[in-house]
């Protein structure tokens, strides 16, 4: 999982959950489609998540990297689970695992160069400007991914400033009318305007929309420029000292590459002091630029930088495999059987990395070995129910999340049902238990008529339903249900808000602490503390949507005119 920063509550969103959850009090005892009695729903037990935790992010599976053998040994785990509930195998040739081939490519640092060149063009005064071919260093100024495609890499090309690179003239932005950017590189604000409704700027904040978004303009890369705001919360040192130089890309079965992992050949930033240097031969001021950036409904303009790129750096490619796993519980409606509610947790973390306080294994254990338990645990819980639910339900373990929601985009691809009878995904990423809770955040339940039966099992748990607190952090679209929403897939991302109960205890801070000293670092252990009262009620509540939605009489729909229906709604 990747995070971000920001604070806003969107008013009605935040009128509407509420309805929904004084809605949910009234109607816990009689929503017949929603609610299942006490005495039917099997518990969940703390010991019984802790088991899963405490394997999954032991020292010896060294961070379940995706293709590593560690992460096979996890999936051996989920699938062996699987099994011994009673789940049915629906991955390939009748096993839990759907193969995934990955092309791996690495960046070598030694072999990076990157040339600003002056085109020849006239100064403000009809003299040449004098400027002076530029080498740019490596980390200091510029990061780059490497390319899946080619494993030496050399482009020449011209540089347009597109500023924030989103092509939406309905919502005001133009940048990409009547512009020539074939074979350009893009120079683009990270993010996207700040007053722009949550549903469009968490789309169009998705490094995934800019790339498609560039390549199908023509352009050959991107090369984003952090914003202020992004500035302020992740520093260039700490993008840095976070920066692998790796990459991974899916094939399909038939050996293609993902387009979208390979639609670019340069996707890198620019420190902001080096990209100063694009500017101040114009009429335009960088600095001016990122504090417009920074207002409301910010008119930025499309400038043909007076600079060529010469960029070049070889790729070391290599092929792995991790699989996703896959198991199924038949619905016990003879029609709504052929639909399927499907969980979906990533189950793959960062593998070894840089030493942090002489440990160099990062556990991943509350990212997202927890939410990996909590999906073990519901696929148990569910077994045990009385009669199945009406609909089918999916369990899927996915890799690749790390590395660019991948596992998750294959199976969105190549799924083991057709997509279009996946009724909607539950997902669950990195729910932190650090104290006594009683809230949820249901990401994306907004969206869709998701949000009713989450009120009800919220409130049935001892939850208040609550809307996204901060969504400038856009978290929407920054996990796996973000690939099942781009196939039209109505879908939620499940996490416990921070309140906590005990009034000494801010659980603002303590998530903050977790995501500034702990997030993707080694000390994301076994060590962490869990609320684990805490964790039962959370794992009961997803337990309870599932049923809710696969026992419903009629499958979720996007809400009439919802950004994200309307975008990809099948």
């Amino acid at each position: 999982m990747t995070l971000r920063a920001g604070l806003s509550i969107r008013p009605l969103i935040l009128l509407s959950l509420i309805v929904l959850v004084a809605f949910s009090v009234l109607a816990a005892e009689t929503h017949e489609n929603s609610v299942i009695s006490e005495d039917v729903v099997p518990s969940i037990s703390a010991a019984t998540i802790q088991a899963h935790l405490d394997f999954l992010a032991d020292d010896l599976l060294a961070g379940r990297d995706t293709g590593s053998d560690q992460y096979q040994i996890a999936a051996n785990y989920i699938a062996s689970h699987f099994r011994q509930f009673g789940l049915q195998p629906s991955g390939d040739d009748g096993t839990f695992f759907q193969r995934v081939d990955y092309r791996s490519t690495k960046l070598d640092p030694e072999s990076v160069s990157f040339v600003l060149a002056p085109l020849g063009i006239e100064g403000h005064e009809g003299r040449k400007a004098k400027k002076k071919t530029r080498s740019l260093t490596w980390k200091e100024d510029f990061l780059l991914s490497p390319d899946l495609s080619l494993e030496q890499t050399r482009i020449e090309a011209g540089l347009v400033f597109v500023g924030f690179g989103i092509d939406a003239p309905e919502l005001g932005f133009d940048n990409f009318v009547g512009n020539d950017l074939q074979g350009k590189i893009l120079v683009e604000f990270t993010g996207a305007p700040t007053d722009l409704p949550g549903d469009e700027r968490a789309h169009y904040s998705s490094r995934q929309t800019k790339r498609l978004t560039a390549a199908r303009h023509g352009a050959v890369g991107i090369l984003w420029i952090p914003s202020r705001s992004e500035e302020s919360r992740r520093p260039w040192e700490r993008r840095i000292k976070r920066s692998h130089y790796e990459s991974l890309g899916w094939s399909s079965p038939e050996g293609e590459l993902d387009p979208l992992a390979t639609s670019l050949r340069i996707n890198g930033y620019l420190n902001q002091e080096a990209a100063r240097t694009l500017f101040t031969e114009g009429q335009f001021d960088l600095d001016a630029l990122l504090e417009l950036a920074e207002e409301e409904s910010p008119t930025l303009p499309t400038i043909e930088l007076s600079f060529t790129a010469t960029v070049a750096f070889d790729s070391a490619h290599s092929s792995v495999s991790s699989p996703n796993v896959v198991g199924l519980i038949p619905g016990s409606d003879p029609v709504l059987r052929d639909e399927y509610v499907l969980y979906s947790a990533h189950l793959d973390h960062v593998g070894i990395g840089r030493e942090v306080d002489g440990d160099t294994i990062y556990n991943g254990a509350y990212d997202n070995a927890m939410g990996s338990a909590i999906t073990l645990a519901v696929a148990e819980a569910m077994m045990k129910l009385p009669k199945a639910p009406r609909r089918s339900t999916l369990f899927l373990l996915v890799g690749g999340e790390e590395k660019g929601l991948l596992g998750s985009g294959y199976f969105a691809n190549y799924p083991a049902v057709p997509i279009d009878k996946i009724v909607a995904d539950v997902n669950i990423d990195m729910p932190l238990m650090l104290a006594p809770l009683d809230q949820v955040i249901a990401f994306g339940a907004e969206h869709s008529t998701l949000a009713e039966p989450i009120a009800i099992a919220a409130a049935a748990t001892g939850f208040t339903l609550v809307p996204d607190p901060k969504p400038e952090q856009v978290l929407f679209v920054r996990s796996d249900q973000y690939s099942f929403v781009r196939k039209g897939v109505p879908s939620v991302y499940l996490v416990p808000g921070p309140h906590s109960t005990d009034a000494d205890i801010d659980g603002d801070v303590l998530v903050d602490d977790f995501v500034e000293h702990h997030y993707h670092r080694p000390s994301d252990d076994l060590g962490r503390p869990v609320d684990w009262p805490t964790a039962e009620r959370f794992a009961e509540t997803n337990l309870r949507i599932g049923i809710a939605i696969a026992n419903a009489e009629a499958r979720p729909t996007w809400i009439e005119g919802d950004f994200f229906g309307k975008t990809f709604g099948q």
